[in-house]
């Protein structure tokens, strides 16, 4: 896609001054307002700094080509209040993004055309729906459908919710025809909603070249968790978002989270490529809960690429490092701050040649490919594949743990393949023979995976029959190592904007096990009679345990589960042996 002049216009012909102290969004909203009527690219000027302060509720729309050209943008969130939300302008305000890259058209109600299909089934269960019957739309689109007749993830402890009502995204044909990409999770006797949206066949891209994006962090005057927005919403379908940095200044001991200087919701085929990024620090607040801010954040989409995306605090550098997390003390050399990427209801995501801090998927995950990567924890749940390849795992002292997740049920439905991974960790980061390494680390949580349905007659939310919790359908593990190391030294920037670190190698035979430890040795603390293959209930939940662990040309003190769950319902090949549990 070409940076062509001809057919442009810049911010600075609408009112841009572009010095760094006067308000500029105005004239950046004006010059996108224009451009979008006329299908024109619009073009930041080299050189100068766009201040963005107040936007007044409004953001700027992007519909067409955007160009930066290196420039920089200053986004001043200090001086918006902070505290419940109350619809007042700083309300608004905060939760107002300043990039709206948005649809050309309107989002469709579908719910009488989905209707019509009902019951829709779960491919997992068996053949699943297909199709959508009489789809009449003319275009592809990506659908949320939604029904209220069963409330699942439901999380207690510091995070409590009522949990959500069964919804997902399908990428659904213009003949009706669901997109294999995107296969039916739930079964559905109802649908509350369905709505689709347009999945554009043209691209645009957003593309800095070389901007600086930096964000003057909020000063809440509490502690209270209130998400941010402030930042660059993609909501159209097929954009490419490229070639720029973010930086978090002035950033206090306590701050408010942010939604993600990224942000996807609502569409289908989004590329964000070339991007340096720096996540905000994690913080204590009320109770000592902490809550996490996001650089990149999701919902309800499909299919979203990230290529050679960058955590620039991806390790804790220097000597003096003030950074708690989890209660725990981040000392220079282990892995720095967090909240790189979180998300709900998103499917089908690609890393390729990144290197972020963590990747968490809260809540209905669809699919994951990670290729030649440097990641520190994954946090999956949801079902689908997933596949991590010729790519690094760091492991910290709070998860010790390669894929982990203890709330929300912490279920995975799906295969996991690591395939050339290496798993490394240092002297200081606290593994031992107590609280050792495991690839796979899914935790039931009695009181987090109960489900609740709908009583019609009473209009009232009911204990159901409970949740199943997979412990992924199969297991492949192919050359996979664990390495052990101490720190040497410290870099804090090198050429491409990120922070690392230098290593001594240091020998070990420190177990690895498949699963948590208490779970693979007999479950600690829980009752193993739950844990079943057949799908038998017991106190309302079920254990479904992986069908088949594959290991292949691996590292040679994997520990294999003994439990009798295990015994009693998986197969484990270990280097083309069947081994008896």
């Amino acid at each position: 896609m070409s940076n062509d002049r001809k057919n442009s216009i810049t911010y600075e012909q609408f009112g841009a001054v572009g010095d760094g102290i006067s308000d500029d969004f105005a004239a950046i909203r004006a010059a996108h307002e224009f451009a979008n009527e006329h299908g024109i690219d619009v073009h930041a000027t080299s050189g100068k700094t766009y201040y963005i302060h107040k936007t007044d509720g409004k953001c700027a729309e992007v519909q067409t080509n955007t160009y930066w050209n290196g420039a920089k943008f200053i986004f001043d969130d200090s001086g918006i209040k902070t505290h419940r939300p109350c619809g007042c302008p700083d309300c608004i305000e905060r939760s107002t993004s300043i990039f709206h890259v948005k649809s050309s058209r309107d989002p469709a109600d579908v719910a009488d055309i989905v209707r019509k299909s009902l019951p829709i089934l779960s491919s997992f269960d068996g053949v699943g729906t297909q199709r959508f019957v009489d789809w009449d739309l003319g275009y592809d689109a990506l659908v949320h459908i939604k029904s209220d007749e069963r409330k699942v993830f439901i999380r207690m402890g510091a995070n409590a919710d009522a949990g959500d009502s069964i919804n997902e995204v399908l990428l659904v044909h213009k003949d009706g025809s669901i997109d294999p990409s995107t296969p039916v999770t739930w079964n559905y006797t109802d649908i509350s909603s369905a709505i689709a949206y347009f999945a554009e066949e043209d691209p645009i891209v957003i593309d800095g070249g070389g901007a600086v994006i930096q964000t003057v962090a909020n000063t809440p005057e509490n502690n209270n968790y209130i998400a941010y927005a402030r930042n660059i919403a993609v909501r159209r379908s097929n954009v490419r978002v490229c070639n720029f940095s973010h930086t978090v200044l002035e950033e206090q001991e306590f701050r408010a989270p942010y939604a993600g200087i990224l942000r996807t919701e609502r569409c289908n085929n989004i590329t964000y490529e070339n991007i340096v990024l720096q996540a905000a620090r994690r913080k204590f607040v009320a109770q000592n809960n902490q809550q996490g801010t996001y650089e990149i954040g999701g919902f309800a989409s499909n299919d979203i690429k990230f290529i050679n995306v960058n955590a620039k605090n991806f390790f804790a550098t220097g000597a003096a490092y003030d950074y708690f997390s989890y209660g725990v003390p981040h000392i220079a050399g282990q892995v720095g701050n967090r909240g790189m990427m979180g998300s709900n209801y998103c499917r089908n995501f690609y890393f390729k040649d990144c290197r972020i801090v963590n990747f968490d998927s809260h809540k209905g995950m669809g699919n994951l490919t990670i290729e030649d990567c440097e990641l520190q924890g994954i946090l999956v749940m949801g079902a689908g594949n997933i596949l991590i390849k010729n790519t690094v795992l760091d492991v910290d002292t709070y998860k010790t743990a390669l894929l982990y997740r203890n709330d929300y049920g912490a279920s995975f439905r799906g295969n996991i393949t690591l395939d050339g991974v290496e798993i490394r960790y240092s002297d200081t980061c606290g593994v031992s023979e107590e609280n050792p390494i495991s690839l796979i680390k899914l935790y039931y949580n009695p009181n987090n995976d109960y489900d609740k349905v709908l009583n019609k007659q009473t209009g009232e939310y009911e204990d159901g029959e409970g949740s199943t919790n997979y412990m992924a359908t199969n297991v492949y593990v192919r050359n996979v190592r664990m390495t052990k190391h101490s720190v040497t030294g410290y870099i804090e920037e090198n050429e491409r904007g990120f922070n690392d670190i230098t290593t001594e190698p240091l020998p070990t035979d420190d177990k690895l096990y498949i699963f948590a430890k208490g779970v693979s040795d007999g479950f600690v603390g829980y009752d193993i009679s739950k844990f079943t293959k057949d799908g038998g209930i017991s106190d309302k939940n079920r254990h479904i345990p992986p069908e088949n662990i594959i290991i292949e040309n691996s590292y040679k003190n994997i520990s294999l589960p003994t439990s009798l769950a295990f015994k009693n319902a998986t197969r484990v090949v270990l280097n083309g042996q069947i081994i008896e549990l």
